[in-house]
This record gives structure tokens, sequence and C-alpha cells, in this order.
């Protein structure tokens, strides 16, 4: 009888364990895009750029001269963009003249969709902004994607929905 009771408080606990296991589990979830920062040479040109091309709504611009650095927010939907003019920078450029042949690490471009694709793509070009490569189809999807450069170079992959 004790061994039975034993048995059962065991269970009991294993069962409040694995719930609390499992619902610290559903508190966690997956991560969700938040924002990304985007340096730029010159933010004023930067901020009308992602304004005028991307739509992105510009939200504040704070300058920080004791920090060595101005910044700017903008915002779509659920996507924030943080534009940020350090005082001082190096250019891929600079960087690819001392390291001829070699990738650079970290990130390279953004992504966004849009639910037009011709359209959006026909606008670009009467704009005039700077296309990376030609209109290919993403290998998964099979929908048709572009990359286009802001003024620094700084790539942002246009997908179709």
């Amino acid at each position: 009888m004790a061994d039975n009771r034993f048995r059962i408080l065991v269970l009991i606990i294993a069962m409040f364990l694995a719930d609390d296991v499992f619902s610290q589990m559903q508190k966690h979830g997956e991560p969700k895009s938040f924002f990304f920062e985007v340096t730029v040479s010159d933010i004023d040109s930067s901020l009308a750029w992602y304004e005028k091309y991307l739509g992105l709504e510009f939200i504040e611009r704070t300058d920080y001269p004791h920090l060595g650095y101005r910044q700017a927010n903008l915002k779509s939907g659920l996507i924030s963009i943080e534009l940020i003019e350090p005082d001082s920078s190096v250019t891929e450029e600079i960087i690819r003249e001392y390291f001829s042949g070699k990738k650079l690490q970290g990130f390279s471009k953004i992504g966004f969709t849009v639910p037009d694709f011709t359209n959006w793509m026909g606008s670009m070009l009467e704009k005039n902004v700077r296309i990376v490569g030609s209109i290919a189809a993403d290998r998964i999807t099979g929908k048709r994607v572009l990359i286009i450069a802001d003024p620094d170079g700084n790539l942002i992959q246009i997908f179709e929905e």
C-alpha cells in the first residue's frame, strides 16, 4: 500500500514538473522579427531613400554626438529599421581591397515581400533604383525575387508574396 502511494506521489510530481516544463516552453515561443540596423554614410539621404522607395514611415531621429553616431528609426507593419550613421566607418570596398576574394562575415542583406511584384518592380525601374542582378525565381518557393541596393550599397531582397 505504501509502495502504491509512493508511485502515485511520484506520478503527481512528474505531471506537475512536465506541465511546468511545457508552460515554460510556451512562454518562450519562437523569435519574431523586430528590427534591423543598417549602417549608412549619410543619414538624411538614407532616410529619404527608405521612405521613398520602401514606403517606410519615419518614427524619430536622434543625434548622439557624445557616442559618435546619429540614429533614425523607420517602421513598416511589424518591421522596424534603425539607420545608424557613425562618425567613422569602413566601406566594403576598402575591406575588399585588402582582402581580395574573401567574403565579409555578418548579415549581407535584408528581405521584404511585396503583394504586387510586377507593379512594384515597374515602380522601382521608373524611379531608377539601383537593381543588383536580375529577376530570379526563388529556388524553394518558385516565386520571383529581386535585389536592390540603397545609396550605400546595402542589399535589400524583394520577394513576391
